[in-house]
Protein backbone atom coordinates (compact mmCIF):
# COMPACT_ATOMS: atom_id res chain seq x y z
CA UNK A 1 0.00 0.00 0.00
CA UNK A 2 0.98 3.48 -0.35
CA UNK A 3 1.67 5.33 2.65
CA UNK A 4 -1.83 6.98 2.17
CA UNK A 5 -3.24 4.00 2.47
CA UNK A 6 -4.13 3.69 -1.38
CA UNK A 7 -3.69 0.41 -2.59
CA UNK A 8 -1.14 0.48 -5.31
CA UNK A 9 -0.42 -3.01 -6.50
CA UNK A 10 -2.27 -6.78 -6.32
CA UNK A 11 -0.67 -9.65 -6.15
CA UNK A 12 -2.34 -12.82 -7.32
CA UNK A 13 -0.94 -16.66 -6.76
CA UNK A 14 -3.16 -19.68 -8.40
CA UNK A 15 -2.45 -23.16 -8.41
CA UNK A 16 -4.08 -26.17 -10.12
CA UNK A 17 -5.63 -28.24 -7.94
CA UNK A 18 -7.39 -30.34 -10.39
CA UNK A 19 -5.53 -33.50 -9.47
CA UNK A 20 -5.63 -33.13 -5.94
CA UNK A 21 -9.61 -32.75 -5.94
CA UNK A 22 -9.66 -36.06 -8.34
CA UNK A 23 -6.96 -37.90 -5.44
CA UNK A 24 -9.57 -36.63 -3.16
CA UNK A 25 -12.17 -38.14 -4.95
CA UNK A 26 -11.26 -41.47 -5.38
CA UNK A 27 -10.05 -42.02 -2.06
CA UNK A 28 -13.23 -40.97 -0.44
CA UNK A 29 -14.49 -43.40 -3.25
CA UNK A 30 -12.50 -46.05 -1.74
CA UNK A 31 -13.15 -45.43 1.69
CA UNK A 32 -17.01 -44.89 1.13
CA UNK A 33 -16.75 -48.74 -0.28
CA UNK A 34 -14.47 -50.15 2.44
CA UNK A 35 -17.29 -48.80 4.91
CA UNK A 36 -19.85 -50.65 2.69
CA UNK A 37 -18.22 -53.74 2.37
CA UNK A 38 -17.35 -54.08 6.20
CA UNK A 39 -21.27 -53.55 6.35
CA UNK A 40 -22.22 -56.15 4.18
CA UNK A 41 -19.34 -58.30 5.87
CA UNK A 42 -21.07 -57.51 9.21
CA UNK A 43 -24.50 -58.22 7.74
CA UNK A 44 -23.64 -60.95 6.22
CA UNK A 45 -22.32 -62.78 9.00
CA UNK A 46 -25.55 -62.21 11.12
CA UNK A 47 -27.68 -63.01 8.15
CA UNK A 48 -25.81 -66.18 7.62
CA UNK A 49 -26.29 -67.24 10.89
CA UNK A 50 -30.28 -66.87 11.51
CA UNK A 51 -30.36 -68.33 8.12
CA UNK A 52 -28.54 -71.68 9.82
CA UNK A 53 -31.36 -71.64 12.38
CA UNK A 54 -34.28 -70.83 10.13
CA UNK A 55 -33.60 -73.67 7.91
CA UNK A 56 -33.18 -76.31 10.70
CA UNK A 57 -36.71 -75.16 11.31
CA UNK A 58 -37.92 -75.21 7.91
CA UNK A 59 -36.71 -78.59 7.90
CA UNK A 60 -38.79 -80.04 10.45
CA UNK A 61 -41.91 -77.91 8.94
CA UNK A 62 -41.97 -79.24 5.92
CA UNK A 63 -40.84 -83.18 6.40
CA UNK A 64 -43.75 -83.61 9.26
CA UNK A 65 -46.25 -81.43 6.70
CA UNK A 66 -45.12 -84.38 3.86
CA UNK A 67 -45.76 -87.02 6.18
CA UNK A 68 -49.17 -85.54 7.43
CA UNK A 69 -50.55 -85.08 3.61
CA UNK A 70 -49.32 -88.69 2.96
CA UNK A 71 -51.68 -89.38 5.67
CA UNK A 72 -54.57 -88.10 4.22
CA UNK A 73 -56.82 -89.30 1.66
CA UNK A 74 -56.62 -87.06 -1.37
CA UNK A 75 -60.26 -86.10 -0.71
CA UNK A 76 -59.72 -85.11 2.75
CA UNK A 77 -60.50 -81.62 3.42
CA UNK A 78 -57.26 -81.04 5.39
CA UNK A 79 -55.09 -82.00 2.67
CA UNK A 80 -55.49 -78.41 0.96
CA UNK A 81 -54.33 -76.84 4.31
CA UNK A 82 -50.93 -79.17 4.47
CA UNK A 83 -50.34 -78.00 1.01
CA UNK A 84 -50.35 -74.82 2.17
CA UNK A 85 -47.70 -75.51 4.92
CA UNK A 86 -45.41 -76.61 1.72
CA UNK A 87 -46.02 -73.88 -0.10
CA UNK A 88 -45.15 -71.28 2.53
CA UNK A 89 -41.70 -73.86 3.57
CA UNK A 90 -40.66 -73.37 -0.16
CA UNK A 91 -40.92 -69.54 0.08
CA UNK A 92 -39.38 -69.64 3.63
CA UNK A 93 -36.76 -72.01 1.93
CA UNK A 94 -36.11 -69.73 -0.77
CA UNK A 95 -35.41 -66.88 1.23
CA UNK A 96 -33.30 -68.96 3.40
CA UNK A 97 -30.89 -69.83 0.73
CA UNK A 98 -30.99 -65.75 0.13
CA UNK A 99 -30.10 -65.25 2.97
CA UNK A 100 -26.95 -67.72 2.95
CA UNK A 101 -25.74 -66.95 -0.82
CA UNK A 102 -25.36 -63.12 0.99
CA UNK A 103 -23.64 -64.43 3.82
CA UNK A 104 -21.77 -66.54 1.39
CA UNK A 105 -22.25 -68.97 4.19
CA UNK A 106 -23.69 -71.65 1.05
CA UNK A 107 -22.15 -74.23 -0.35
CA UNK A 108 -19.99 -73.17 -2.92
CA UNK A 109 -19.15 -75.43 -6.16
CA UNK A 110 -17.66 -73.32 -8.79
CA UNK A 111 -16.98 -74.53 -12.04
CA UNK A 112 -16.59 -73.27 -15.98
CA UNK A 113 -19.89 -71.96 -16.89
CA UNK A 114 -20.95 -70.61 -20.60
CA UNK A 115 -23.56 -67.87 -19.81
CA UNK A 116 -25.17 -68.14 -22.74
CA UNK A 117 -26.38 -71.71 -21.94
CA UNK A 118 -27.10 -71.11 -18.61
CA UNK A 119 -29.26 -67.83 -19.52
CA UNK A 120 -30.96 -70.10 -22.41
CA UNK A 121 -31.79 -72.76 -20.00
CA UNK A 122 -33.70 -70.16 -17.95
CA UNK A 123 -35.59 -68.70 -20.54
CA UNK A 124 -38.70 -70.60 -20.08
CA UNK A 125 -39.22 -70.70 -16.59
CA UNK A 126 -38.35 -66.35 -16.99
CA UNK A 127 -41.01 -66.50 -19.25
CA UNK A 128 -43.66 -67.51 -17.34
CA UNK A 129 -42.94 -65.43 -14.32
CA UNK A 130 -43.64 -62.36 -16.25
CA UNK A 131 -46.47 -61.13 -17.19
CA UNK A 132 -47.93 -61.44 -20.42
CA UNK A 133 -48.00 -57.52 -21.48
CA UNK A 134 -43.74 -57.44 -20.72
CA UNK A 135 -41.96 -58.68 -23.83
CA UNK A 136 -38.85 -60.72 -22.96
CA UNK A 137 -35.68 -60.46 -25.31
CA UNK A 138 -32.73 -62.27 -25.27
CA UNK A 139 -29.51 -60.48 -26.95
CA UNK A 140 -26.59 -63.53 -26.29
CA UNK A 141 -23.21 -62.60 -27.92
CA UNK A 142 -21.76 -65.63 -29.59
CA UNK A 143 -18.50 -64.61 -27.91
CA UNK A 144 -19.42 -64.10 -24.43
CA UNK A 145 -16.65 -65.44 -22.48
CA UNK A 146 -17.19 -68.60 -20.07
CA UNK A 147 -16.84 -67.62 -16.31
CA UNK A 148 -15.79 -70.01 -13.38
CA UNK A 149 -19.21 -69.53 -10.61
CA UNK A 150 -21.75 -71.55 -8.61
CA UNK A 151 -24.02 -72.59 -11.27
CA UNK A 152 -26.96 -72.22 -8.47
CA UNK A 153 -25.46 -68.57 -7.31
CA UNK A 154 -25.46 -67.70 -11.33
CA UNK A 155 -28.85 -68.73 -11.49
CA UNK A 156 -29.97 -66.84 -8.67
CA UNK A 157 -28.50 -63.46 -10.22
CA UNK A 158 -30.04 -63.88 -13.17
CA UNK A 159 -33.72 -64.48 -11.33
CA UNK A 160 -33.31 -61.90 -9.16
CA UNK A 161 -32.35 -59.29 -11.88
CA UNK A 162 -35.56 -60.71 -13.54
CA UNK A 163 -37.77 -60.42 -10.88
CA UNK A 164 -37.34 -56.82 -9.79
CA UNK A 165 -36.97 -55.65 -13.34
CA UNK A 166 -40.66 -57.35 -13.61
CA UNK A 167 -41.50 -55.77 -10.93
CA UNK A 168 -40.75 -52.28 -12.33
CA UNK A 169 -42.78 -52.43 -15.16
CA UNK A 170 -46.63 -52.69 -13.24
CA UNK A 171 -47.96 -51.66 -16.80
CA UNK A 172 -46.11 -53.78 -19.37
CA UNK A 173 -42.76 -53.27 -20.83
CA UNK A 174 -39.19 -54.80 -22.31
CA UNK A 175 -37.32 -56.99 -20.38
CA UNK A 176 -33.95 -58.03 -21.71
CA UNK A 177 -30.90 -59.86 -21.22
CA UNK A 178 -27.92 -59.33 -22.75
CA UNK A 179 -24.35 -60.94 -22.43
CA UNK A 180 -21.10 -59.81 -23.72
CA UNK A 181 -17.52 -58.89 -23.22
CA UNK A 182 -15.73 -55.96 -21.73
CA UNK A 183 -12.25 -54.84 -20.52
CA UNK A 184 -11.42 -53.83 -17.16
CA UNK A 185 -12.64 -50.24 -17.73
CA UNK A 186 -15.89 -51.05 -17.59
CA UNK A 187 -15.52 -51.38 -13.56
CA UNK A 188 -16.54 -49.29 -11.00
CA UNK A 189 -13.46 -47.00 -9.45
CA UNK A 190 -11.67 -49.10 -6.80
CA UNK A 191 -12.31 -52.00 -8.27
CA UNK A 192 -9.09 -54.44 -6.85
CA UNK A 193 -6.41 -55.39 -9.15
CA UNK A 194 -7.16 -58.53 -11.19
CA UNK A 195 -8.29 -59.92 -14.06
CA UNK A 196 -8.47 -57.62 -17.64
CA UNK A 197 -11.34 -59.93 -19.04
CA UNK A 198 -14.92 -59.65 -17.64
CA UNK A 199 -18.06 -60.83 -18.91
CA UNK A 200 -20.55 -58.43 -18.77
CA UNK A 201 -24.71 -60.10 -17.88
CA UNK A 202 -26.95 -56.88 -18.42
CA UNK A 203 -30.61 -57.41 -17.58
CA UNK A 204 -32.79 -53.98 -18.40
CA UNK A 205 -36.05 -53.09 -18.00
CA UNK A 206 -37.83 -50.04 -19.47
CA UNK A 207 -40.10 -49.83 -16.07
CA UNK A 208 -39.58 -46.95 -13.70
CA UNK A 209 -36.15 -46.00 -13.25
CA UNK A 210 -34.72 -45.13 -10.03
CA UNK A 211 -34.43 -42.08 -7.83
CA UNK A 212 -31.26 -40.33 -7.07
CA UNK A 213 -32.47 -40.27 -3.39
CA UNK A 214 -32.39 -44.40 -3.48
CA UNK A 215 -29.65 -45.20 -5.86
CA UNK A 216 -27.00 -45.08 -3.06
CA UNK A 217 -28.83 -47.86 -0.92
CA UNK A 218 -29.61 -50.03 -3.87
CA UNK A 219 -27.47 -52.88 -2.47
CA UNK A 220 -28.15 -52.31 0.97
CA UNK A 221 -29.40 -55.64 2.97
CA UNK A 222 -33.33 -55.59 3.64
CA UNK A 223 -33.81 -52.12 2.06
CA UNK A 224 -36.58 -51.93 -0.51
CA UNK A 225 -38.99 -49.41 -2.22
CA UNK A 226 -41.94 -52.03 -2.90
CA UNK A 227 -44.68 -52.66 -0.35
CA UNK A 228 -45.06 -54.57 2.68
CA UNK A 229 -44.88 -58.27 2.30
CA UNK A 230 -43.96 -58.13 -1.99
CA UNK A 231 -39.87 -57.75 -1.65
CA UNK A 232 -37.65 -58.57 1.11
CA UNK A 233 -34.72 -56.40 0.09
CA UNK A 234 -32.35 -59.04 -0.18
CA UNK A 235 -32.54 -59.51 -4.19
CA UNK A 236 -29.49 -57.05 -5.14
CA UNK A 237 -27.83 -57.45 -1.95
CA UNK A 238 -27.65 -60.80 -2.85
CA UNK A 239 -26.62 -60.10 -6.52
CA UNK A 240 -24.11 -57.64 -4.86
CA UNK A 241 -22.57 -60.57 -2.96
CA UNK A 242 -22.36 -62.85 -5.11
CA UNK A 243 -20.46 -61.15 -7.58
CA UNK A 244 -17.73 -59.41 -4.93
CA UNK A 245 -16.91 -62.98 -4.11
CA UNK A 246 -16.75 -64.11 -7.79
CA UNK A 247 -14.03 -61.31 -7.93
CA UNK A 248 -16.40 -59.13 -10.35
CA UNK A 249 -18.53 -56.19 -9.95
CA UNK A 250 -22.19 -54.55 -10.34
CA UNK A 251 -22.73 -51.55 -12.19
CA UNK A 252 -26.22 -49.87 -12.32
CA UNK A 253 -27.19 -47.46 -15.09
CA UNK A 254 -30.78 -45.57 -14.76
CA UNK A 255 -33.04 -42.90 -15.42
CA UNK A 256 -36.39 -41.62 -14.03
CA UNK A 257 -39.12 -43.09 -17.06
CA UNK A 258 -37.38 -44.73 -18.83
CA UNK A 259 -35.84 -48.06 -17.18
CA UNK A 260 -32.76 -49.50 -15.50
CA UNK A 261 -29.88 -51.69 -16.67
CA UNK A 262 -27.99 -53.90 -14.06
CA UNK A 263 -24.51 -54.60 -15.26
CA UNK A 264 -23.12 -57.93 -13.69
CA UNK A 265 -19.20 -58.21 -14.10
CA UNK A 266 -17.62 -61.35 -13.80
CA UNK A 267 -14.01 -62.25 -14.25
CA UNK A 268 -13.83 -64.22 -17.95
CA UNK A 269 -11.63 -67.55 -18.40
CA UNK A 270 -10.77 -69.33 -21.14
CA UNK A 271 -11.04 -72.74 -19.89
CA UNK A 272 -13.78 -74.53 -21.65
CA UNK A 273 -16.60 -75.63 -19.95
CA UNK A 274 -17.08 -78.44 -17.40
CA UNK A 275 -19.08 -81.23 -18.49
CA UNK A 276 -22.64 -81.67 -17.49
CA UNK A 277 -22.63 -85.29 -14.63
CA UNK A 278 -24.40 -87.88 -16.22
CA UNK A 279 -25.03 -91.42 -15.36
CA UNK A 280 -26.80 -92.57 -12.23
CA UNK A 281 -25.36 -92.68 -8.61
CA UNK A 282 -24.17 -96.47 -8.04
CA UNK A 283 -26.29 -98.47 -5.26
CA UNK A 284 -24.75 -100.81 -2.75
CA UNK A 285 -27.17 -103.35 -1.94
CA UNK A 286 -26.82 -103.83 1.54
CA UNK A 287 -28.16 -106.25 3.80
CA UNK A 288 -31.02 -106.38 5.77
CA UNK A 289 -30.43 -104.81 9.02
CA UNK A 290 -28.08 -102.39 8.25
CA UNK A 291 -27.71 -99.55 10.92
CA UNK A 292 -28.01 -95.64 9.82
CA UNK A 293 -26.42 -93.32 12.32
CA UNK A 294 -28.43 -89.81 12.30
CA UNK A 295 -26.54 -86.59 14.11
CA UNK A 296 -27.99 -83.27 14.18
CA UNK A 297 -27.77 -81.04 17.07
CA UNK A 298 -31.67 -79.47 16.43
CA UNK A 299 -34.01 -81.86 17.53
CA UNK A 300 -36.86 -81.63 15.36
CA UNK A 301 -34.19 -82.37 12.34
CA UNK A 302 -33.47 -85.53 13.83
CA UNK A 303 -36.97 -86.64 14.59
CA UNK A 304 -37.84 -85.85 10.70
CA UNK A 305 -34.95 -87.71 9.49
Amino acid sequence: REPSGDVAAVVMFAQDVSERVAARAERDALESSARQAQKLEAIGQLAAGIAHDFNNVLTGVTVFAELLRDELAADHSARGLADEILAASARGANLTQRLLAFGRKQLHQPSVLGPNAVVRGMAEMLRRLISDDIEFRLDLAADAPRVIADLGQFEQVVMNLALNARDAMPSGGRLSIATGEVDRSALPPGHPAGPERFLRLTVSDTGTGISDDVRPRLFEPFFTTKPVGRGTGLGLATVYAIARHSGGAVAVDTELGVGTSVHVLLPATDRPCDPTPTGTPSRHGGSHGTTVLVVDDDAAVRTSA
